[in-house]
């Protein structure tokens, strides 16, 4: 098998970077070749599923933010505390801020950068992908999730109002989507 060949039907994958599907077969090039998937244009994630995605991701960094409180015997949360009560040195606010943002933004830039999944969307299923001309599915880059996540945080820093074009997009995007020019899958066996 040639390198820049799709396993399953042989075809030739563009050299481009970042392809997740054989654009002929629909193999997923990440996973093994046994497996094969595909996704249907037009069967855009649904708001439950996305949702329960972005909540097994927050479970999955709250765990690991745990960890990080453990390991540092307390000094993460114990920065979080000035939250409740105004007070803490700031050296211990400005360690919990960064960790914590840190910790946000590297779980979903990276994974999603990686695979166009976090193990919450592997999980329901779904994959993220840049929205483009062509008939080729891309994961987005480092950039264009880092766009997103900064969409998200505007979006919560606003009051969560613009969640609502999630309701009102036919392809079910959000303001973070339509900001860093992506779109959300559901992932059907085939």
């Amino acid at each position: 098998m040639k390198k820049n060949t799709c396993p399953h039907c042989q075809n030739k994958i563009p050299q481009q970077k970042a392809i997740l599907f054989c654009p002929i077969c629909g193999l997923s090039l990440l996973s093994a070749p046994t497996q094969i998937h595909s996704i249907h244009k037009g069967e855009y994630a649904s708001l439950g599923s996305r949702l329960l995605a972005r909540l097994l991701d927050y479970t999955i960094i709250g765990i690991i933010a745990c960890l990080i409180d453990w390991i540092t015997q307390g000094s993460f949360i114990e920065g979080l505390e000035w939250f409740r009560y105004g007070i803490a040195s700031v050296s211990q606010v400005t360690y919990s801020v960064w960790t914590g943002a840190i910790l946000f933004l590297g779980y979903f830039v990276i994974f999603q950068s990686l695979s166009g999944q976090t193990p919450g969307k592997k999980l329901c299923q779904i994959v993220v992908l840049q929205q483009s001309r062509e008939d080729i599915e891309k994961i987005p880059g480092f950039f264009s999730n880092l766009v997103r996540e900064a969409g998200i945080w505007i979006t919560w820093i606003t009051g969560g109002w613009l969640f609502l074009l999630l309701l009102v997009s036919p392809k079910n995007r959000g303001f973070h989507d339509f900001l860093s020019r992506v779109e959300v899958y559901q992932i059907v066996e085939t």
